[in-house]
């Protein structure tokens, strides 16, 4: 019988914290409607059913994707460039010689939310939530069981200053997950201003986000208010992997925040079948820098 996966029960999708207010219940909506079932993605696109190596491996990293996202793919095409970054394969199941769950060897820092491999620059997981499960993920297994946000208050910064030589010597702050704007504005914001009270020398916020081009309904308008802050210069670095996720709802929404002279930034992962070819990458980089990307 088909495991029934429901928003309730995946570890990855947004807790009680994330409640609804008038800038952020657009696109949280659009996430509560998201695909968690495997049988119910292949009816929506029009796929053949899944097998049970496929269900087997949405078992261990559960399905998970916005209608949004699913209105950019081809119905019916298996082989899709949009579709291959979703859906559970087989091939997640083996394994392969020389391969590790934690390529960065990060999961030991993992649970003090601070990674810090810089003397100048620190990485802060702010959330362990994602409003799209890539199949791609090098942190999937970081989130098992849990369902904790980072604090949006003093104490990830506080146990920071336990070490004040390295606090002391920040200078940018990488804001990673999961997802950082999954996180609310308000929340957003409350963590940048204690971020600024806590690092006295910090100068730059880096927040390294999937979520514009899966849900465009996150580019708020009081999101890009919150990017201009005038005590550091805010970052705003997009994971685009093919052309076509940059469509015009997402290219009018992001227009907001390139006009405000907020520094765009995109990171692009080489996957195979998806942009593993010249034609396909130059296509993404003409449409982002169109976009002042």
């Amino acid at each position: 019988m088909t495991k029934i996966k429901t928003m309730e029960n995946l570890t990855t999708t947004p807790t009680d914290n994330h409640k609804p207010d008038q800038h952020n219940s657009d696109w949280q909506r659009e996430l509560a409607a998201s695909v968690c079932d495997l049988p119910a993605l292949c009816r929506t696109l029009q796929l053949p059913p899944p097998n049970a190596a496929t269900e087997a491996a949405a078992d261990v990293f559960p399905l998970l994707v916005p209608r949004s996202y699913l209105s950019k793919i081809e119905k019916g095409n298996p082989h899709d460039p949009l579709l291959l970054q979703i859906i559970p394969q087989p091939s997640e199941l083996l394994a392969v010689d020389g391969f590790c769950r934690d390529p960065l060897g990060e999961l030991a820092a993992a649970d003090s939310d601070w990674l810090c491999k810089y003397p100048n620059r620190s990485l802060i997981l702010t959330s362990n939530h994602c409003v799209v499960n890539c199949r791609f993920c090098f942190r999937r297994y970081f989130f098992t069981n849990k369902s904790k946000n980072v604090q949006t208050d003093n104490s990830s910064f506080e146990r920071l200053n336990e070490q004040k030589s390295r606090r002391d010597t920040i200078e940018e702050l990488i804001l990673s997950g999961g997802d950082p704007l999954t996180l609310t504005d308000s929340e957003l914001a409350t963590f940048i201003g204690n971020a600024v009270k806590h690092l006295p020398n910090l100068q730059r916020v880096r927040i390294h986000s999937r979520v514009p081009v899966v849900i465009p309904k996150r580019l708020t308008e009081s999101l890009a208010e919150i990017l201009c802050d005038k005590r550091v210069v805010c970052y705003l670095v997009l994971h685009i992997n093919h052309p076509r996720e940059a469509d015009n709802e997402f290219a009018e929404r992001i227009k907001r925040f390139t006009k405000s002279g907020i520094p765009i930034m995109s990171q692009t992962v080489l996957l195979k079948n998806v942009n593993d070819n010249a034609t396909t990458l130059i296509q993404l980089v003409k449409r982002l820098a169109n976009l002042r990307i």
